[in-house]
């Protein structure tokens, strides 16, 4: 019960009942009826479950655009879903460092030069460019 209440504090509770989920699923963990009741009630963790267990099964990488919709169907709360979207733009990535080689000294301008990366790509994508 303590782990629920802290879960449902930090906005993670999905997350934990996912976890929960998929420990019953891939390797059959007994938990207590009271929590499985509240796994099989949680709405869209049936379809999450899928798709988290399609991935592990496949062991190919997921697409950008399918693991952003998965994270942010995870997330319960609409703040924290816009820091989760915060993040994944001004993050910088293994690609941003690969694509613009800046001395050490001026590394905080990748924080800088990671959306317009993203919308570079996104344009080329699309023909835009």
């Amino acid at each position: 019960v303590a782990l629920f209440d802290a879960a449902t504090r930090a906005g993670a509770r999905r997350m934990l009942l996912l976890a929960l989920r998929l420990a019953v699923d891939i390797h059959d963990a007994g938990i207590a009826p009271d929590v499985w009741f509240a796994v099989q009630k949680e709405p869209g963790l049936n379809e999450l479950a899928a798709v988290a267990l399609s991935h592990l099964q496949s062991g190919e990488p997921a697409t950008t655009r399918k693991e952003i919709a998965f994270h942010l169907r995870l997330r319960e709360r609409g703040a924290h879903r816009w820091q989760y979207i915060t993040r994944l733009a001004f993050t910088p990535s293994h690609a941003d460092w690969q694509a613009f080689r800046l001395p050490a000294r001026l590394s905080r301008i990748y924080y800088l030069l990671r959306p317009f990366r993203l919308l570079l790509r996104l344009a080329s994508k699309r023909g835009l460019s």
